[in-house]
């Protein structure tokens, strides 16, 4: 059976939250795929009264971490050709696709849920550890991040407008999206660092630890 990769599946995601054209639909479709009301109107305030859909694709990702790889999408395509939401252009696309999305790991619904990786605990990266490269990210390499960490240059650009262009902070929302999203793998974050090419920050990522008296930025 042909699979998708996680990578692929979470553009998917995006391009559907993209083609979201009302609230309405964005409802309908929360909705269907039976997220809760509260969880729906919160997307909505963060999609920034219409101008940006990060929040609707974020309500997406939050929702398919409950779900198995093997469900996942055909839930969707079932809720994209609902009655309520009708978007047969986004239910063909999506089904001309693979029925599986590889996830990489084997990771169980409820552990992806809660962002904790079945092989170890202690492989997940800390808030500490955010806070420390967030404030040592160069900000010339700040789109360059971003892109490693699957965030598009105009919404990166978005996110540093949002802090005022403070690239500390604008870094740290960055840093946290990317692990909400894939549930902060330690060895994967080294990987970012070095594409990004700010290798000497993983050298700061490996001195990180309990003893560090800066803590958490906030």
């Amino acid at each position: 059976m042909s699979s998708m990769s996680e990578k692929d599946f979470r553009l998917v995601l995006r391009d559907i939250a993209k083609n979201m054209r009302t609230d309405e639909e964005t409802d309908n479709l929360g909705l269907e795929l039976g997220i809760h009301q509260a969880d729906i109107n919160g997307s909505k305030v963060e999609n920034r009264h219409g101008i940006d859909y990060k929040g609707t694709h974020n309500m997406l990702m939050n929702w398919s971490m409950n779900q198995e790889p093997t469900e996942v999408l055909k839930i969707l395509r079932q809720a994209l050709d609902s009655e309520g939401v009708k978007r047969k252009d986004l239910y063909e696309w999506i089904s001309s696709m693979p029925d599986v999305v590889d996830m990489g790991t084997t990771t169980t619904a409820e552990a992806r849920a809660a962002g904790v990786s079945t092989l170890s605990q202690t492989n997940l990266v800390s808030d500490r550890i955010l806070d420390k490269l967030s404030r040592h990210m160069p900000p010339k390499t700040y789109t360059s991040l971003c892109t490693e960490l699957d965030i598009g240059y105009y919404e990166a650009i978005g996110i540093l407008m949002k802090f005022n262009n403070n690239y500390p902070m604008a870094t740290r929302d960055c840093l946290a999206q990317w692990k909400t999203r894939t549930g902060g793998d330690m060895a994967q974050l080294k990987t970012i660092l070095m594409a990004a090419g700010v290798r000497n920050l993983v050298n700061l990522h490996d001195s990180d630890g309990s003893n560090d008296s800066n803590g958490s930025a906030n």
